[in-house]
């Protein structure tokens, strides 16, 4: 006889009170199955760390709510650290290898983040206050996409003679960004807000960035092998000025933070034709461009209450008037 199994969605809510069946992650990670998609709910009580040893789905509703259109009416899931363990030693393969994490707050503390040391982990919408540290130096494949990272972004072993395959596409980098030489994959459609950019003799893409920098002493990139260096645009010129490479004023380019709110402030002006329309897929250059634009306050890609209206009376002979505002973040 053949069985069937079906992946399980787990609520997480440790608001005093909640109703959710489960109250805190290690329990909620020991009860889950490889596959199963863990729901954190916004909560003004920090999570605290996690460490996962199987593949999971693990979802928040994204971060400065508060500021932005369209988000969820609710508090951040803010966390301190999550570490994605193997559990076949020196293979990066087992464990929660292919963990997909969205609209998570790493934010408890200055050091929180992430630190892997699995295969094909994606990062997704987090507001990541440290950086996401890949620990073991056979792993490849990670991704990180449309997140607003506050720290150095990415970080790895000393001793890592590269990053492998690495996506980093469509994030907002509110500091330095550093990885290590010989480091394979994407770079591509970010903001760079740090002083310093160190990305060197990568093999791979590094296209349609915008770096707001102005320190050609801590500016350092290079592509080789199938590598290409195209598109960007960068403050002082560091990125040159062939191949599609450009340098604009950023007070030129962005809305700014006297009319937008803390990530919405990197969209661009109308007017901002040196980024606009040229990057090297046709669209803007920077983190809102590109196959997966920058989503303000990290909402995920699952439907979401947005405002709830309920009658202010209620009488036996009348029913009770429910009205329910829904959005997605895709």
């Amino acid at each position: 006889m053949a069985s069937l199994s079906y992946a399980t969605t787990l609520r997480v809510n440790n608001t005093p009170g909640s109703n959710a069946p489960y109250t805190d992650l290690t329990t909620a990670h020991s009860v889950a199955s490889p596959g199963d998609t863990l729901y954190i709910e916004g909560s003004n009580v920090n999570y605290g760390s996690l460490t996962i040893t199987k593949k999971l789905v693990i979802i928040g509703p994204g971060y400065f709510t508060a500021q932005n259109e369209c988000t969820p009416a609710s508090l951040p899931a803010e966390v301190h650290v999550f570490t994605l363990q193997q559990t076949i030693t020196n293979d990066p393969a087992s464990g929660a290898a292919g963990t997909e994490i969205v609209g998570i707050s790493f934010t408890d503390l200055s050091i929180s983040g992430l630190e892997v040391y699995v295969n094909d982990v994606k990062v997704i919408k987090c507001r990541i206050n440290r950086y996401l540290y890949i620990r073991d130096v056979n792993v490849t494949g990670t991704t990180m996409i449309q997140n607003y990272c506050e720290g150095q972004a990415l970080s790895s072993l000393s001793i890592n003679p590269g990053l492998n395959n690495i996506v980093f596409s469509n994030n907002i980098v509110n500091g330095n960004f550093s990885i290590v030489d010989n480091s394979s994959g994407m770079i591509q459609h970010n903001v760079f807000l740090g002083s310093t950019f160190n990305v060197e003799v990568f093999n791979g893409s590094i296209r349609s960035n915008i770096s707001t920098s102005t320190n050609t002493n801590s500016f350092k990139v290079s592509t080789t092998g199938q590598g290409s260096l195209t598109d960007n645009t960068a403050a002082a010129g560091q990125f040159g000025s062939s191949n599609g490479n450009n340098t604009a004023n950023p007070t030129t380019l962005f809305l700014g933070a006297a009319t937008a709110s803390t990530d919405g402030e990197y969209q661009l002006l109308p007017s901002a034709i040196l980024v606009k329309g040229n990057a090297h897929d046709g669209t803007d250059r920077g983190a809102f461009g590109g196959n997966t634009p920058y989503v303000l306050s990290g909402v995920p890609d699952i439907p979401f209450i947005k405002t709830i209206i309920l009658s202010t009376t209620v009488f036996p002979a009348n029913p009770l008037e429910v009205r329910i505002e829904a959005h997605s973040g895709n």
